[in-house]
């Protein structure tokens, strides 16, 4: 009898300890999504991982970075900065077709905007928990090199370290969540992971 009794605590223990995760794992969730609603990421994509490519690729970034800054300026939030991306799309097709023409490759670019999911990204002075956001992507030739990956609106990856929090709540994000983005969560965004690889098990294995 002891031994069931036992048995039993022990079974509520840990049910009890699956449904904190849960919770937490939950919390954490829609953390991430309310940081999503008010970004879009930057994802160039070099043809491949030759050290010209790769070079290129830095090159065509800027051409992309510097003929977008106008508008994502003026953007009053996430919607507005996509909206005016869309509109562009074009015109930064054909700057980074001109940039790798320029310097002698004829690698086709192609620029889109969509959703993308970004594993957990560590920058200089902030960093970004995994998950799916809205994204700038930008692909040389085949696409088959290592990625570049920052955020064009707000512009953290263009502030100073010390602008970023300021800039982050300048987007549209409410002091905590800009406090998730500057501080040092990655015990935090890690669990985020795991929590996101359980659901997606579970999910796989539905009929």
């Amino acid at each position: 009898m002891i031994t069931k009794l036992k048995q039993i605590r022990w079974e509520l223990a840990i049910l009890l300890g699956i449904a904190a995760l849960l919770a937490w794992g939950t919390a954490l969730e829609r953390q991430q999504q309310r940081i999503a609603e008010h970004m879009i990421r930057l994802h160039v994509v070099a043809n491949s991982d030759k050290r010209e490519d790769q070079a290129v690729k830095l090159l065509v970034r800027d051409a992309v970075l510097e003929t977008a800054a106008p508008c994502l300026e003026s953007a009053g939030s996430a919607q507005d900065a996509r909206v005016q991306l869309e509109a562009i799309l074009p015109r930064l097709c054909s700057v980074a077709n001109e940039t790798l023409r320029e310097n002698g490759f004829s690698d086709t670019a192609t620029v889109s905007l969509g959703r993308e999911l970004f594993s957990t990204r560590h920058y200089e002075g902030f960093s970004l928990p995994g998950g799916y956001y809205n994204s700038l992507r930008v692909t040389i030739g085949a696409g088959e090199g290592h990625n570049w990956w920052c955020v064009v609106y707000p512009q953290l990856c263009m502030s100073a370290v010390s602008e970023q929090k300021a800039v982050a709540v300048m987007g549209g994000m409410d002091q905590e969540d800009a406090e998730v983005l500057t501080g040092e969560y990655e015990f935090r965004f890690r669990t985020l992971e795991l929590f996101e690889d359980l659901l997606g098990f579970f999910r796989s294995r539905q009929p």
